[in-house]
């Protein structure tokens, strides 16, 4: 989480080079069908998902529970999920689940 120029790429990039030296690295766009993303995944046995600026994965027709759940659900597969957001988006997200979070305790 940082603004636009705080290194958070630099940052994501310089730790997978040091931590998983030998995994497929595959980046979700949000303009492609991620419907198909969790079988790429799967065909994999080692690899890192990396969805750089990750709110417009959060949109409608972006990443799902099931999705993440599909790319994850077999053990034997090592699968790393890494995510990068402004803080901008972070603090407009994370406001939209206190409203929430606060809505339900009123009920």
């Amino acid at each position: 989480m940082g603004d636009s120029t705080a290194g958070k790429s630099r940052l994501a990039y310089e730790a997978l080079r040091a931590a998983v030296l030998d995994f497929w690295l595959l980046q979700a766009r949000p303009s492609e069908d991620l419907q198909a993303f969790p079988s790429a995944v799967c065909a994999l046995r080692r690899c890192v998902v990396w969805f750089d600026e990750f709110d417009p994965f959060m949109r409608a027709g972006g990443i799902t529970l099931q999705m993440v759940k599909a790319m994850l659900a077999v053990p034997e597969r090592q699968v790393v999920l890494l995510a990068s957001m402004r803080s901008k988006e972070y603090d407009r997200y994370s406001a939209r689940q206190r409203d929430v979070t606060a809505a339900s305790l009123r009920c």
